[in-house]
């Protein structure tokens, strides 16, 4: 049951990566959310915090696209090969890179925090997600419920959206562009 939970969530994230709904994600697919958070965002192509997010999805693309010979995956390839990546932890930097990045990006007002309406941004402005799935998601991100999700939150809840099956770890995948 648990990996039919995480299985989905994978699928999603897939989902999300194949912007051409070709049924296939391939390594042009992870330059696109980077031009969108960076055009969103405002930032300009020399910002360390766009460079951060470059980095870190192309170190994302290149760990999930190395385990494909023909530079495309489908579904079930993307879920394995996610799966193999969460799954080892001597890549577990991977995906903490990725989210240390988005938070970098996320938190406009640089308090070393996300409040709502900067999370509402992500989703809106950058995913494209409806107002209630980022309100759900900022609930889940706040474990302290302190009113802002801080850095240590925002990273724990994208660890959580890709490894923990329960249905309350699903709020990190906001960050991500999983609805």
């Amino acid at each position: 049951m648990a990996a039919d939970a995480l299985t989905a969530r994978y699928e999603k994230l897939f989902d999300a990566f194949d912007a051409d709904k070709d049924g296939t994600v391939e390594s042009a697919d992870f330059d696109r959310p980077v031009e969108r958070i960076t055009k969103m965002y405002g930032l300009a192509a020399d910002d360390h915090r766009a460079e951060a997010v470059q980095i870190a999805y192309g170190t994302f693309s290149s760990h999930l696209m190395g385990t494909s010979g023909g530079g495309r995956l489908s579904k079930d390839q993307f879920v394995a090969a996610l799966r193999a990546l969460v799954d080892d932890p001597a890549r577990v930097g991977v995906v903490e890179s990725l989210s240390k990045a988005m938070f970098e990006v996320v938190d406009r007002k640089r308090v070393d925090e996300v409040s709502q309406d900067e999370l509402q941004f992500l989703a809106d402005a950058v995913w494209d997600i409806a107002p209630n799935v980022a309100w759900d998601a900022f609930e889940q991100l706040d474990t302290d419920s302190d009113g802002a999700i801080g850095r240590h939150e925002f990273v724990h809840g994208v660890h959580e959206f890709l490894t923990n099956p329960d249905a309350q770890a699903a709020g990190g995948g906001l960050v991500l562009g999983v609805r």
